[in-house]
């Protein structure tokens, strides 16, 4: 130490360094600094790699998953021999000519759609040849060529298939299925049915205007369950006609049942998932703008020339008036358009919360039947969205509001003519059966497989008796009665039960229920039809179908239920 002090006084400060404990910890601080920056360069070039790396895979996955996809798919051609051999099959049978003419068959459709919708399509092949191709020598009185056309056009784009199947047979008779509904008390005969209402009456369950049954079933017969088949794969059903000239029916479907992309939207604290679909465009517009639309009497929104029906999502959803979400004069609102065939509405949101990948899955049983919903699929943060069918959910709400208006007269007077019955039995047989015996004792029948169909109908419309049986999947009879008994609206509608459980225990359990009364099979026609008329003494029974209340000439409902 003493000689590197003489060594430092031999020389001047200008000619030798001298370094303070401050100076050497400054130093020691700056290469430390640049150690960082070394390591965050380092850090920044693995970050702009690894985000190669991901760019990379996602592009891959997105190959991957679309020749997965494309595997799914097949041409719609590949069933068009089987579609063309029904027709030509229930063709000689009824004695018309009909030829099918099939456009865009080399469409591809995912394989699972395309074999789910096919028991649909035939059916409607069926009933467009029966019931709306006309004989030759009619078509020929007609001016049409002795041959009828089948026109079955597949249409795909934007993630959803179109398949229309149009005849130029004799189309709808509108007034028929008015009088039809009137009859079966569906609808008040002081109210005017708009012919889109009129139409949409067909597919209520087990409605129909033919006035026989055949193996083939008449238009509108059945067309329930193709509404029902075409809802359960996430898809609605449009209809058209104009009678004497055509009746097209277009199912609206998903390309793949497998995935697609949607649009996270929210309502108030829940999230939902809806798809692209028809979605023509997304506006906003203030609370002061939104509040000026909803005191109209029925809010709209123009767009481009055309105009849209507006509908609040949380209205749809649980019946939240609209105008507690414009108090917000400030708020911004994001308002979505959407349009499918002639069917379009503008949809209020409370949020959108930008796009999803939607890899829909089924509810189940027990909530696969719930209107409006489509299945669910999950969020990046884990979370379960329900999916929206928002066209099933528009038609609910027209349905219901049309109901209120409907009770709201039927308050004043009275126009159900013939008791209604809900027959709840898993055996088709026994539905059939029973529902035959009950329309020609003069009482309307509205059928259901089970305690959760049977509930469904319920909520809809209440009828004036229940039968119903006790061994059924999902929901026995048991359970169906203890539901009825404690809804407020239903609990005093007689139930009547009728099972092969005929001994004790089992009728203890129902009576303890508040069952109305307990029939054993097998029972005659007599038994039933008497215990209907001592828990219903001031309803028409068989017998006063004569009286002014009855259309002279009015062939019995009996062609109602067939299958």
């Amino acid at each position: 130490m003493e000689e590197a002090g003489i060594s430092e006084e031999q020389f001047d400060p200008l000619e030798f360094d001298r370094f303070t404990q401050v100076q050497e910890l400054s130093r020691g601080i700056m290469e430390s600094l640049g150690d960082v920056a070394n390591i965050e360069e380092s850090l920044s070039s693995l970050t702009e790699q690894s985000q190669l790396l991901l760019l990379q895979q996602s592009r891959l996955g997105r190959k991957m998953q679309d020749g997965v996809l494309a595997m799914r798919l097949v041409r719609f051609n590949d069933v068009a021999g089987r579609l063309r051999r029904i027709v030509r099959q229930v063709g000689d049978e009824m004695g018309r000519q009909a030829e099918l003419v099939i456009e865009n068959g080399d469409a591809e459709v995912d394989r699972v759609t395309l074999m789910a919708m096919l028991p649909s399509l035939e059916h409607m092949l069926r009933n467009s040849i029966a019931h709306g191709i006309e004989s030759p020598e009619e078509r020929r009185a007609n001016h049409k060529p002795p041959v009828g056309q089948l026109l079955l056009n597949i249409d795909s784009g934007g993630g959803n298939i179109t398949v229309s199947l149009r005849d130029d047979g004799r189309g709808l008779d509108l007034d028929a299925i008015r009088r039809k509904a009137i009859e079966r008390s569906l609808i008040p005969a002081d109210i005017d049915v708009s012919d889109e209402e009129a139409r949409s009456l067909i597919f209520l369950p087990g409605f129909s205007t033919a006035g026989n049954v055949s193996q083939v079933a008449g238009r509108g017969v059945g067309m329930d369950v193709v509404a029902s088949a075409t809802r359960e794969l996430g898809g609605f059903v449009d209809v058209d006609s104009e009678q004497g000239r055509y009746t097209e029916i277009r199912l609206n479907l998903p390309l793949t049942q497998a995935m697609t992309r949607g649009i996270l939207i929210a309502s108030g604290d829940d999230r939902y998932a809806i798809p692209y679909k028809g979605v023509v465009a997304v506006t906003r517009m203030t609370g002061v703008a939104l509040a000026e639309h909803y005191r109209e009497e029925k809010p709209q929104i123009e767009y481009e020339g055309e105009h849209y029906p507006l509908y609040y999502l949380g209205e749809l959803l649980w019946g939240q008036p609209p105008a507690e979400t414009a108090q917000d004069v400030a708020a911004i609102r994001p308002i979505m358009l959407f349009k499918l065939g002639e069917r379009r509405f503008a949809l209020h949101v409370d949020h959108q919360l930008g796009g999803i990948q939607l890899f829909v899955k089924s509810l189940g049983p027990q909530l696969g039947r719930i209107p409006g919903l489509s299945g669910a699929t999950i969020a990046d943060d884990g979370d379960v969205i329900l999916v929206l069918e928002l066209f099933e959910l528009v038609q609910q709400f027209q349905r219901r509001d049309y109901q209120r208006r409907l009770g709201a007269q039927a308050a004043v007077k009275p126009v159900r003519a013939r008791p209604a019955v809900l027959v709840v039995d898993d055996s088709l047989t026994v539905r059939k059966v029973t529902a035959r015996t009950l329309e020609r004792n003069n009482y309307d029948v509205v059928l259901a497989r089970d305690g959760v169909e049977a509930l469904g109908l319920l909520q809809d419309s209440l009828p004036d008796l229940v039968l119903t049986d006790i061994e059924m999947p999902r929901m026995d009879g048991f359970e169906l009665l203890g539901a009825i008994r404690n809804d407020r609206a239903a609990a005093d509608t007689p139930v009547i039960m009728i099972s092969s459980r005929t001994g004790q225990k089992h009728r203890s359990r129902a009576e303890a229920l508040g069952v109305s009364a307990y029939l054993g099979k097998p029972y005659t026609e007599l038994d039933l039809i008497d215990t209907i008329e001592r828990l219903l003494p001031a309803r028409p029974v068989a017998g006063e179908e004569v009286t002014s209340e009855a259309e002279p000439g009015n062939p019995e409902a009996g062609d109602a239920h067939a299958d």
